[in-house]
């Protein structure tokens, strides 16, 4: 009864729940309202409610077995909230919520310790902690196709909660771990674990059936299918072809060898070996759970919530695929996926800047030789999406460049207001320049046939001078390479006599500067004996790290840890208050339930990191550059530091200290020392020493 009163009052309420995304004018996605109490508390805090709301305490075999276990869940799940890709109350995980309302109507005390979240990752996978939080992935959100495949998979994470696996599959590797009497090998261990742990993940099959999904309304059949699901979640959103004539015109057309004519086969094997995994193989999970619904009855629906609200977030989650495949340098998949969705959204920016992010991405590596750690060779790929490695891997450098150059080119004059994509344009401008083995001035802007197609029309003969060297000279530049099609790349582009202008300014102002990669970059940006002198007053700060291994959990040892943890926080925000540096904090544990727009912005600061940390070159532009703006604008800097301190086996700690020009998406200060344990002066003399770098002046 409570099910029905429930839905009929979600029905009639679910309208004021949502606002329509806006696709034509999408951005990734954020949280919303207030901040859930997990993104806001500190470690040592995070430690004490967890070890209050255990309630499987005496399954541990001592106080130090369950001291590890909570400690180093509460660090694990600090890590995972304060990582900048979880949102909360945001569509996708605001529409889980409701389909967990429905799952656990007559379950309100359960109801009540279950939160879920949206996890930013492209991987297809759904977990579940040990403080009640489920995690859908984007990627899993993505390939979804119904309501009941997500009302399954809620029931399935909801299983491991209710059982507590997380803490047995604790106690148990625990236990295999820490044998006195070892005469097994690690090879054995690890059997023993996975094995635990696939027993607890058909388990989850099973109960979630038996205890959430069975009686709920939902389509048993739609179980198997989840399987499929998972089995092609490695295959992109759709199975469509892909053409290579978006990045063609007129004139501008590729040799016949760079259009596959045959696609490798889908192979999606379900009996793989699954020895090295926690998971069972897709044959064995699929398999159990045949047996158990075999008979019931299949008259449940596919959508109770709301359909239209499922493909909502279905498609909001696969606009999301396409920018975490970017910054995760996967440039390929980024560029399929926005090509599927560019089907029913042609005219769409955020797609187009999209594709045009994945070139200069794919055109930055190949030109430095960095090309095979972002491209896959077309041989490891199944399906249509072949077509996009097969055309990455035939290319040229030189061809490359000018595929790149003409898509982005015409990107930007049509938003020729967005500082950005203008901002990706000159980059690309200028990769092309230093990669030519020509001009880009030897292009011809118009095409005029050779002799033998000449417009019979054409008055050669009486010709004012210059007019007549003009059109000999276009005519040589197309008859001298007439197999290379990319010499007409310039032909067909809007306003291109603007494009050679930019390209000769662009040229001219960085004849000078030298290509420098990250391993140098320390050497590049050193300032003197003396350090660094930068003159800066406000600094944007995120939690500062602290991290150290602690081999007794004793209660005293734990407070030890965070003791210090404290210490160090306290230290960095002393030294910077006594040289008069402004730390504008972004930090979570410092922020009220309220201040949504911050927690966001430390997202986009910590997303911007992540994607810095995968290149190798400084002078590359982030795709999250586009969100940096409105961060300098609002905190009135453009200086951006981070800072750490990791104890090693060896008894020593290392101190780092980064300083990013946001702006400019480069470092502009880097001091790392390795301090001696405990001696806490010695730290405290090199915050000092790396602060007073960023404060003071030449």
């Amino acid at each position: 009864m409570k099910k029905h009163l429930l839905l009929a009052f979600l029905c009639f309420s679910i309208s004021n729940l949502f606002s329509q995304t806006d696709f034509e004018n999408y951005t990734t996605i954020k949280s919303y309202g207030k901040i859930p109490s997990e993104f806001i508390v500190n470690q040592e805090v995070r430690f004490n409610n967890f070890k209050l709301e255990m309630t499987g305490g005496e399954m541990f075999t001592s106080k130090k077995t369950g001291n590890n276990f909570i400690f180093n869940n509460s660090k694990d799940l600090d890590g995972l909230y304060n990582s900048g890709f979880i949102t909360f109350n945001d569509p996708i995980s605001k529409y889980a919520e409701q389909v967990l309302d429905f799952l656990l109507a007559d379950n309100q005390e359960l109801r009540s310790k279950i939160k879920i979240y949206t996890l930013k990752s492209p991987v297809a996978n759904a977990f579940m902690t040990g403080d009640g939080g489920i995690f859908i992935s984007v990627g899993l959100m993505a390939q979804l196709q119904n309501e009941a495949q997500l009302a399954f998979v809620i029931s399935h994470e909801l299983t491991h909660y209710v059982e507590k696996h997380h803490v047995e599959n604790f106690i148990h590797t625990n236990d295999i771990i820490s044998e006195q009497n070892d005469f097994s090998s690690n090879e054995e261990k690890l059997s023993s674990i996975f094995s635990y742990s696939k027993e607890h993940e058909l388990d989850a099959d099973i109960e979630g059936l038996k205890l959430f999904y069975e009686n709920s309304g939902y389509s048993i059949s739609e179980i198997e299918n989840v399987f499929d699901i998972l089995l092609y979640s490695y295959l992109p959103i759709d199975e469509i072809k892909f053409d290579i004539g978006i990045f063609e015109s007129e004139n501008y057309i590729f040799p016949a060898g760079y259009l596959l004519s045959k696609y490798n086969d889908i192979t999606a094997i379900e009996d793989y070996d699954d020895s090295n995994s926690t998971h069972p193989n897709i044959l064995k999970r699929r398999a159990k759970m045949l047996k158990a619904i075999a008979g019931k009855p299949d008259s449940g629906e596919k959508f109770i919530i709301s359909e239209s609200k499922f493909y909502e977030a279905q498609k909001i989650a696969r606009f999301e695929l396409s920018y975490l495949y970017k910054i995760g340098n996967d440039f390929e998949k980024a560029i399929f996926n926005s090509y599927i969705l560019l089907k029913e959204y042609p005219e769409n920016k955020y797609l187009k800047t999209n594709i045009a992010e994945s070139l200069y991405g794919l055109v930055f590596y190949k030109n430095r030789d960095g090309f095979y750690k972002v491209h896959v060779k077309p041989r490891k790929i199944e399906g249509y999406s072949q077509q996009v490695n097969h055309l990455i891997d035939t290319i040229k450098k030189e061809e490359l460049n000018l595929l790149a150059l003409r898509y982005v080119w015409t990107i930007n004059t049509e938003y020729e207001d967005d500082k950005y994509i203008q901002q990706l344009t000159d980059s690309i401008i200028l990769e092309t320049s230093r990669s030519l083995e020509s001009s880009i001035l030897d292009f011809p802007l118009e095409y005029i046939p050779p002799v033998s197609e000449q417009d019979t029309t054409v008055d050669y003969e009486n010709m004012p001078k210059i007019e007549k060297i003009k059109y000999k000279k276009r005519n040589q530049n197309n008859s001298n390479k007439p197999n290379d099609y990319y010499y007409k790349a310039l032909i067909d582009l809007p306003e291109n006599n603007k494009l050679i202008e930019r390209y000769v300014l662009i040229e001219s102002e960085n004849e000078e500067k030298e290509e420098v990669s990250v391993f140098d970059r320390k050497e590049k940006i050193k300032e003197g004996k003396n350090g660094f002198s930068l003159g800066i007053d406000t600094i944007i700060l995120i939690n500062p790290v602290f991290e150290t291994k602690i081999k007794d959990y004793t209660q005293e040892k734990i407070n030890s840890y965070y003791s210090k943890q404290q210490k160090f926080d306290k230290v960095v925000k002393k030294t910077a208050k006594k040289l008069d540096l402004n730390f504008v904090e972004l930090r979570s544990n410092i922020l009220s339930e309220n201040d949504i727009n911050k927690i966001n912005d430390i997202s986009i600061l910590m997303a911007w990191i992540y994607e810095i940390h995968f290149q190798e070159y400084p002078d590359y532009i982030p795709a999250n550059q586009k969100y940096i703006d409105e961060i300098i604008k609002k905190y009135k800097t453009k200086y951006f530091a981070w800072v750490s301190l990791n104890y090693t086996s060896t008894g020593y700690y290392y101190y780092d200290f980064y300083v990013f020009d946001l702006e400019k998406a480069e470092f502009v200060l880097t001091y790392s020392r390795k301090v001696p344990s405990p001696a806490f002066d010695f730290l405290k003399s090199n915050i000092y020493y790396s602060l007073l770098q960023t404060k003071r002046t030449k």
